[in-house]
C-alpha cells in the first residue's frame, strides 16, 4: 500500500512541462505535443520577438535570417530568409514545433515541412490585444506559461492606457504610407489603422477592406488628411518631407504635419507595436493641441 501511495505522489510532483500540450492554430487546426516544445523554429522576425516575450527564448533552435530582435536572437542559426528557407537547414535542427506567420508564411513552404513529419503552427493576429493571446499561447506550447502570461497582462495593460488615454480625444484624420510609387495604405482591418484608431485617429482609407491597397492622388487629395504618417522603411532614401513637399494642396502638407515612426515598431505584431503606437499617439496629440508641428521622428538603433 505505502508503494502505491509514493507511487502516486511521485506522479503528482512531475513538473507541469511534462504534460501534453493542444493548441487551436489560426488556421483552425489543433496543434498537439506529446511535451512541450524545446526546439522550435521561427520562420518571422515577429514570431521570434513573440517567443522571446513568451519567456521560450531559450527553447529556440533556429530563426529566419530577418530575425535581429532582441539582440540574443542574433546568436541563433539561421535558415535563411523569405522566400528563400533552407527546408535542409531547418531539417538538420531537428525542430519539434515551426512556427510560422499565418497569412504571409507561403503555404507551400508550411504543407512541406508538414510532409516531412514537423509539427507546424500558423501563428496570427487581427487585432492589437491578440498580440497578448500569441504570447499565451506560445508559453502554453513552451510550457513557460508563467513569464508569457505576466507579459501578455502587461501588453494589456499598456493597450488599455492607451486605450483610455487617447481613444475618445478629438479626431485626428490620417493618411498612412506604407509605400510611395505605387501610393499604397492600409485598410480598416489592418493592426495599423487600429493603432490609428487606439490613438483617437481616423484612417481615411478604413473603409477600404483590403489590408494594403493601392490608392490613387485623386482620392487621398479628395479625403485631405489631417496628417500623413509613413515610417523609415519607405522612400528610396528620401524622408517624407522629400516625398509630399510639393502637394502643398494637402492640408497635412500645408501644415507640415508629417510623422515618420520606426517601422519596426508599428508594422509588427509584437509587443514592441505599442511603442511605435505611443509615438504615434503623442505626435497627433500635438496636432490637436495646435503645437508646433511634430518633428520627423529619430529611429535610432530599433534592430
Amino acid at each position: 500500500m505505502k508503494r502505491i501511495l509514493l507511487s502516486i505522489l511521485m506522479l503528482l510532483a512531475i513538473p507541469a512541462w511534462g504534460a501534453a500540450v493542444c493548441e487551436q492554430d489560426a488556421t483552425g487546426q489543433s496543434v498537439c505535443l506529446d511535451t512541450p516544445a524545446r526546439r522550435i523554429v521561427s520562420l518571422a522576425p515577429n514570431i521570434t520577438e513573440l517567443l522571446f516575450a513568451a519567456g521560450a527564448g531559450t527553447h529556440i533552435a533556429g530563426v529566419d535570417s530577418y530575425s535581429t530582435y532582441p539582440a540574443a536572437a542574433n546568436e541563433i542559426t539561421t535558415i535563411g530568409g523569405f522566400p528563400n528557407i533552407s527546408v535542409e537547414a531547418l531539417l538538420a535542427l531537428q525542430p519539434d514545433l515551426v512556427v510560422v506567420w499565418a497569412g504571409v508564411t507561403s503555404p507551400q513552404l508550411s504543407e512541406k515541412i508538414e510532409s516531412l513529419g514537423i509539427r507546424v503552427f500558423h501563428l496570427g493576429q487581427t487585432t492589437i490585444p491578440d498580440v497578448a493571446a500569441s504570447i499565451r499561447t506560445l508559453g502554453r506550447l513552451a510550457g513557460t506559461e508563467t513569464v508569457a502570461n505576466r507579459n501578455a497582462d502587461a501588453f494589456l495593460s499598456r493597450y488599455e492606457t492607451l486605450h483610455d488615454r487617447y481613444a475618445d480625444r478629438t479626431p485626428v484624420s490620417v493618411f498612412f504610407e506604407i509605400w510611395h510609387a505605387p501610393l499604397r495604405t492600409v485598410g480598416g482591418r489592418h493592426l495599423t489603422s487600429q493603432a490609428i484608431a487606439l490613438c483617437g485617429g481616423k484612417n481615411v482609407f478604413a473603409d477600404q477592406k483590403v489590408n494594403v491597397p493601392a490608392v490613387g492622388l485623386e482620392s487621398l487629395l479628395a479625403r485631405n488628411p489631417d496628417a500623413i504618417v509613413s515610417t523609415d522603411r519607405v522612400g528610396n532614401d528620401q524622408d517624407i518631407h522629400q516625398r509630399w513637399q510639393k502637394l502643398t494642396v494637402l492640408e497635412a502638407v500645408r501644415e507640415q504635419q508629417l510623422i515618420s515612426l520606426p517601422d519596426k515598431l508599428i508594422s509588427l505584431p509584437t509587443p514592441r507595436m505599442l511603442d511605435g503606437t505611443e509615438m504615434l499617439c503623442e505626435q497627433l496629440q500635438a496636432i490637436r493641441d495646435n503645437h508646433q508641428p511634430p518633428k520627423q521622428l529619430i529611429a535610432g538603433n530599433t534592430e
